[in-house]
């Protein structure tokens, strides 16, 4: 979508290649967004431990009261601290914490210790591994998106945060159960899917077959919208209803349902307050027509809609 989006309210239309290349960046950049949440949990921790040196060091009479260690000495961060595969990772990725950055730490690590979940963690008596797990889940969920500081400081670094945040979080969060099972395995950094190649190919087809059948799908959407020529739909909608037509048409694994499903999800985070009524709503008309005309054919067991 943000590809399409791109071509569209550009001049230049004859160079696809250059539409692809942004696509690919988008995908790189979720990737570093992932790694950068991993980095995050070692950064929090390791701040975590020196601020309770510093206390200690400098409060006359505290350095007595034994500080909880669990947040930063846990098996679990302990094995990601030594993870090499992540350095690896961040290495070839060129992604870092900046130590210009350790106040941002300092704000979110004393916000989180006056919060109840943190509380309960740390005089937890059950130490084991999944409370670990359950701690670090509920850091990368809240604290990265609710917190402010925390949510603008990952923005101002990566511009595709707030699209991508939800499905890095989510990468962020498999890559310790990964840990969790198993301390020592080797492969904790996921790739984007389970076929990396086969997916990139996807995209670019997907954003062919969109640009070179719009046209078609112009006719289509203005049989559905009579008063109203595509050029002067909102543009979003327009690009979401030519992503939706091309994997109706032309991708024959795709369930149709999968795909109206998915573009009523972009038109909900992305276009207007009624797109997703519109988009629903053409899309399934669009459909009810094809399929009456024969036109949509999809191959794999579950995949033909009566």
């Amino acid at each position: 979508m943000q590809a399409l989006y791109s071509y569209y309210i550009n001049d230049e239309k004859n160079n696809i290649s250059h539409y692809e290349k942004e696509l690919l960046d988008n995908i790189e950049r979720l990737y570093r967004v992932y790694l950068y949440l991993l980095l995050l949990l070692r950064e929090i921790t390791s701040f975590a431990e020196k601020y309770d040196d510093e206390i200690q060091s400098n409060i006359p009479g505290v350095r007595q009261l034994n500080p909880n260690s669990r947040f930063y000495k846990n098996s679990l961060i302990t094995a990601l601290n030594n993870h090499s595969a992540l350095d690896e990772a961040c290495r070839k990725n060129a992604v870092f914490f900046s130590p210009d950055h350790i106040e941002i730490l300092r704000k979110v690590f004393v916000d989180l210790k006056n919060n109840e979940i943190y509380r309960e963690y740390v005089h937890n008596d059950k130490d084991d591994i999944q409370t670990d797990l359950e701690l670090f889940s509920f850091f990368l969920k809240y604290y990265t998106i609710n917190f402010n500081l925390l949510d603008s400081h990952i923005e101002d670094i990566f511009i595709n945060w707030p699209d991508d945040a939800k499905m890095a979080v989510n990468m962020a969060v498999k890559s310790l159960k990964i840990l969790a099972k198993e301390l020592t395995n080797p492969d904790i950094i996921i790739s984007l899917s389970n076929d990396e190649n086969e997916n990139i190919d996807f995209g670019k087809r997907l954003l062919h077959v969109c640009i070179q059948n719009q046209p078609e799908f112009d006719k289509l959407i203005q049989s559905k919208v009579q008063k109203w020529e595509p050029s002067r739909l909102p543009l979003l909608d327009l690009i979401i209803l030519y992503i939706g037509l091309s994997e109706i048409l032309y991708f024959e694994t795709i369930p149709v349902k999968v795909t109206i499903n998915e573009c009523i999800e972009l038109a909900k985070n992305y276009s207007t307050y009624g797109s997703k009524n519109f988009i629903n709503g053409v899309l399934d008309n669009l459909v009810k027509d094809l399929n009456s005309q024969g036109k949509i054919n999809k191959k794999g067991i579950g995949l033909i809609d009566k």
